[in-house]
């Protein structure tokens, strides 16, 4: 909130407090209310080349979304060490989302006259970053949405469809449950009987529960999609 203040108060002045302390929590909850309606474009396109209100956000949308239960772990152990499966889990499949969207979202707007192409390299890695972190149902953005190309649209989906992660402040149907889905595909094709992950096996409930939740979602998103449409 400190950070956020400091960044806004040259555009706002006294009241870069509010703002500042607002958009904190609305980012760390996933909440992402937008207070920024006034300006020209909204939200934080304002702000797509400042790299300290952008890293501010994104750090606040991810520690959100990986749950109490994580942190709480991560403090009990002071440190990353002797984490637990569900933790490991949650932390790695947190990064390689965060990695993957970047990368997708880069190469898929760099040429985007609307989004990512008339910026510079950092910049557009900025912002692709944001992008890939913000859709996992926080809801801010630095770009226009609306001139997102198809192929990024259809990731924006997917991305929030997965949300973040159990007992966190993110929706969707979970990190965990999509790495368990992962891993079950990968056992099935290595022939193997169970799925392992960091040296343990995976229980064939975890396996059957996470299947259940996967297409409880993707049932209630063509529903919901066909209705809309």
């Amino acid at each position: 909130a400190m950070i956020l203040t400091a960044c806004f108060w040259p555009r706002y002045g006294i009241g870069a407090i509010w703002k500042g302390v607002f958009t904190a929590v609305s980012a760390f909850c996933n909440a992402g209310f937008d207070i920024f309606g006034t300006d020209k474009i909204g939200s934080l396109s304002t702000y797509d080349g400042n790299p300290v209100v952008i890293l501010t956000v994104t750090a606040l949308i991810a520690c959100g979304g990986l749950g109490f239960f994580v942190w709480e772990e991560i403090k009990s152990k002071r440190g990353l060490r002797g984490l637990s499966l569900y933790s490991k889990m949650v932390l790695f499949m947190t990064a390689a989302l965060l990695l993957l969207g970047t990368l997708f979202f880069f190469f898929s707007e760099w040429d985007n006259p609307h989004t990512l192409g008339p910026m510079p390299v950092w910049k557009g890695l900025l912002n692709a970053l944001f992008q890939s972190t913000t859709l996992r149902t926080a809801g801010f953005y630095s770009i226009s949405q609306g001139a997102l190309t198809d192929v990024s649209l259809v990731m924006c989906i997917l991305l929030m469809l997965v949300g973040g992660s159990p007992g966190s402040t993110a929706g969707g149907f979970k990190t965990t449950t999509l790495a368990v889905m992962l891993l079950g595909i990968r056992a099935v094709f290595r022939h193997k009987e169970r799925p392992q992950c960091f040296g343990r096996r995976i229980a064939d409930e975890s396996i059957r529960n996470a299947s259940a939740i996967f297409l409880r979602y993707l049932l209630l998103f063509l529903t919901g999609g066909i209705l809309i449409c």
